[in-house]
């Protein structure tokens, strides 16, 4: 498995996209990790949806995850208006990749001063080849509020909102 996420990292990092890439990928390896994608704007996600769809060992697996892909191939101006844009592939079969828009986002510490866990702040830029940590390296991988986040900058509000989106996925 560890060596599907690095292969699919690496055909990531050779794209001519300006996004960048986050996620548990960007962690100590462990199982079920994903892939997250942020592009920057549209055209940037779709340079990336159709290299990925067109080649091979990348696969949609989900039907939602499939119809939201026909839909923005076939109908992207509609698509839009559902908001976040973002959808999931598959390579190898194994290893989720997630592409998404962040809009108003322009580069990698944009991306990663929006998270709300500082410990999910990594990413690489895929078009500068630049890594940014701005995490804590707290031991044991201690989640805490991202300090870059200025949402985030009383600690009660962001212990609610990490309880309100635990709940969410539940």
């Amino acid at each position: 498995m560890r060596e599907n996420i690095e292969n699919a990292i690496a055909w990531i990092k050779e794209q001519p996209v300006k996004g960048c890439i986050t996620g548990s990928c960007l962690l100590d390896y462990f199982e079920g990790q994903d892939i997250d994608v942020f592009l920057y704007n549209d055209k940037q996600f779709s340079k990336l949806l159709f290299a990925m769809y067109y080649n091979d060992n990348f696969t949609i697996l989900d039907p939602l995850e499939k119809w939201k892909c026909e839909e923005y191939i076939n109908n992207p101006y509609d698509f839009k208006k559902f908001g976040l844009t973002t959808i999931k592939f598959h390579f190898n079969t194994c290893v989720e990749i997630n592409i998404i828009v962040k809009k108003g986002k322009e580069d990698v510490f944009s991306v990663m001063s929006s998270f709300d866990m500082d410990i999910i702040t990594r990413g690489f830029d895929i078009e500068s080849k630049q890594e940014l940590n701005l995490s804590q390296n707290l031991p044991g991988k201690t989640a805490t509020w991202n300090t870059w986040n200025t949402s985030f900058y009383s600690g009660n509000i962001w212990q609610i909102g990490r309880i309100l989106r635990q709940l969410k996925r539940c």
